[in-house]
């Protein structure tokens, strides 16, 4: 099966941090294309863009195998998306150390 090119535009934008938090990944491709493809109920792709707290360790590497990035990455996207949020005591966010 062929995977669909907003897959790689999205790699692309993470590897240049111009996707810094997790729902941003979501701009460039629909979460309906991501959730069917790796197999996630819609409402429950829903619930993890929303609410990251409830992203499950066996789902950051499946999202970091599906956009072919480091599960560190997918976590640090998910880690900044949180601290955005206001759920966390430091605001700021992480950078990936290269």
């Amino acid at each position: 099966m062929v995977k669909d090119k907003r897959y790689k535009t999205v790699k692309i934008l993470i590897e240049t941090e111009n996707i810094s938090q997790f729902k941003e990944i979501f701009d460039h491709i629909p979460k309906t294309k991501v959730s069917t493809d790796l197999g996630i109920g819609f409402e429950r792709m829903e619930g993890l863009i929303n609410t990251v707290r409830n992203i499950r360790v066996g789902d950051i590497f499946l999202f970091s195998e599906y956009f072919e990035v480091d599960a560190k990455t997918i976590f640090l996207l998910i880690y900044n998306q949180k601290q955005n949020s206001g759920g966390g005591r430091n605001k700021g966010s992480v950078k990936k150390n290269k």
